[in-house]
């Protein structure tokens, strides 16, 4: 479904693409997330901040991949330099996108 057939049936707030986050979550924050500027600026805040939230965690052997835009992956060697995968073409929505991660990545145990 298109963005435009989403907030059809929303209220949509005003969030211009130059304005910062609020430092908390708003308190009607369906209609933030019907705004594409809004969304598309979380998106940047995630892919910023977690690698810098989780990089202790990662153990040898384990990664943190990130696909958005590109798909980079950290590694414990390197946990904040993003290290670009190659033949990983650029997809669009999550849904479609996590059918080619659990083909290449799923372990049977």
């Amino acid at each position: 479904m298109t963005q435009l057939k989403r907030t059809r049936h929303h209220a949509v707030c005003i969030f211009g693409p130059d304005q910062a986050l609020p430092v908390t979550i708003p308190e009607d924050v369906m209609t933030y997330l019907m705004n594409r500027n809004f969304k598309l600026k979380v998106i940047e805040y995630v892919c910023i901040t977690i690698p810098h939230k989780i990089h202790f965690l990662l153990q040898p052997g384990q990664r943190l991949l990130l696909d958005y835009k590109r798909v980079v992956e950290f590694t414990p060697e390197a946990p904040l330099i993003p290290i670009p995968i190659s033949n990983m073409e650029q997809l669009g929505e999550s849904d479609v996108k996590f059918a080619r991660y659990v083909d290449r990545y799923y372990l049977d145990i």
